[in-house]
């Protein structure tokens, strides 16, 4: 799974060549036509490594890719992929990366990685949490627009009503019959005063589970979606001291939901009612043109990343503009067609627009607020 250290990694990984792969995949039933298209791919930068002459020979190219050829044998790979697949080789390094994201074949072999078709994985202000509660169980996930990772929270929180009750349940006047249907409803039988009973049992295992994540989330701003039968939601809004709960959840019990499932329901979400960052940099952009803290220029936009001012970076996602970038001069030379010195511009804005801090968007040139453009940026300052 993607995160900020393996990106900083893949950054900053200070052995060449680099060879980049990407390739656009089929979740299941289509292994075959993956692999080839892999196949293709690492055809592709053999070839690349030769022309470049970062491979003497033929044979050198090869023994560099065998990594990704092995790759090509391992059928039980092939039969659980993503949207896509990003293989990163250098020497004596090798990593791959499912991501969530659709995007055009392409390989690079250069002196760096090319990462802006994943960049937008990391975005800060898409960052969301999950938490999938049950009387049975507690599952919490970190994600953000493109992925989803499981926090392992059990030394924090109970494993469910019974770890959290389990001597009150045992020896008291209550019986708990936890059903598995839809509501997750519990039916109690005994000599209590029934629907209170139950409501503060609830309430004492919910606080103990909020009070186990805030120890985790006291710091934190990102939403958190509830998923959670329709009657357990209020209970836990209730006693939870985490400020940013979205108003709605995702309803029924989570036991039986994967995490690809979850993550869907929960930014199908947070996405109502909610422009995203495109439409919020369209109507910020003209503004902030006139206040010298926006531009549409290459020129100016590829310095300003590596002086750290982006705060928003769009990009089109089917361009490259190839060049050089002189970091000392911050000049560029921009060249008519791919070169074997060439490099992704764009590519290096985005790079150095997330190692600053700032968030990458590659969409559409129709989504962009400056069209004539291949790349527009908001600036922080």
């Amino acid at each position: 799974m993607l995160n900020d250290q393996t990106f900083r990694q893949l950054a900053t990984l200070d052995r060449q060549p680099c060879v980049s792969i990407y390739i656009p995949t089929y979740r299941a039933g289509h292994n075959q036509e993956d692999r080839i298209r892999f196949k293709n791919a690492l055809a592709e930068a053999e070839a690349q490594l030769l022309s470049s002459g970062l491979a003497a020979n033929r044979k050198e190219a090869t023994r560099f890719l065998a990594a990704g050829r092995d790759l090509l044998d391992e059928a039980s790979f092939w039969l659980h992929l993503s949207d896509g697949l990003a293989t990163f080789i250098a020497p004596d390094f090798f990593h791959q990366e499912l991501v969530p994201i659709d995007f055009n074949p392409f390989v690079f072999v250069g002196d760096r990685f090319a990462l802006r078709p994943i960049a937008p994985m990391l975005n800060r202000n898409e960052r969301f949490f999950i938490l999938a509660l049950s009387q049975n169980e507690v599952r919490f996930f970190e994600g953000n627009r493109y992925s989803i990772s499981p926090v392992v929270i059990g030394d924090l929180v109970p494993a469910g009503l019974e770890e959290a009750l389990g001597g009150q349940l045992e020896s008291g006047h209550l019986q708990m019959h936890s059903g598995q249907n839809a509501h997750d409803s519990a039916i109690y039988h005994g000599h209590g005063s029934g629907k209170d009973d139950r409501g503060e049992e609830l309430r004492q295992y919910f606080r103990m589970v909020d009070e186990g994540l805030m120890k985790m989330l006291h710091d934190e701003r990102p939403p958190l979606v509830l998923a959670t039968a329709d009657p357990l939601a209020p209970i836990y809004r209730q006693v939870s001291s985490y400020p940013h709960i979205l108003d709605k959840h995702i309803s029924g019990n989570p036991e039986q939901d994967d995490p690809v499932l979850l993550h869907e329901k929960a930014w199908d979400l947070l996405r109502q009612g909610r422009p995203d960052a495109p439409q919020t940099a369209r109507a910020k952009f003209s503004g902030l043109m006139s206040a010298d803290r926006a531009s549409f220029s290459l020129d100016h936009i590829l310095p300003a990343a590596y002086e750290g001012r982006i705060q928003n970076l769009l990009t089109d996602r089917n361009v490259r503009r190839w060049g050089a970038f002189n970091r000392q001069t911050l000049k560029i030379t921009y060249h008519a067609e791919r070169q074997t010195d060439s490099d992704d511009l764009l590519d290096l804005a985005a790079v150095q627009t997330y190692l600053h801090g700032g968030e990458v968007h590659n969409i559409s040139r129709e989504e962009l607020p400056r069209t004539t453009a291949d790349a527009n940026a908001l600036y922080r300052y």
